[in-house]
């Protein structure tokens, strides 16, 4: 993971290194559709994409 810290552009490659897979809810009318993406690295889908950003103390441990 921390070789993709600093990745400017998402390419096919890094998506299918990170990726395990994406689910896309049925559409509905009054709603928009939810995307749950499942990481290799993660047992479940993140629910806000902050949780993906490391601490430096993290890091080290």
């Amino acid at each position: 993971m921390k070789k993709y810290t600093d990745v400017q552009e998402l390419t096919r490659e890094i998506a299918l290194e990170l990726i395990e897979y994406i689910t896309v809810d049925e559409y509905a009318a009054d709603r928009p559709r939810d995307i749950h993406i499942y990481y290799k690295f993660l047992e479940k889908p993140l629910q806000h994409k902050k949780y993906l950003v490391v601490d430096k103390d993290e890091e080290t441990a």
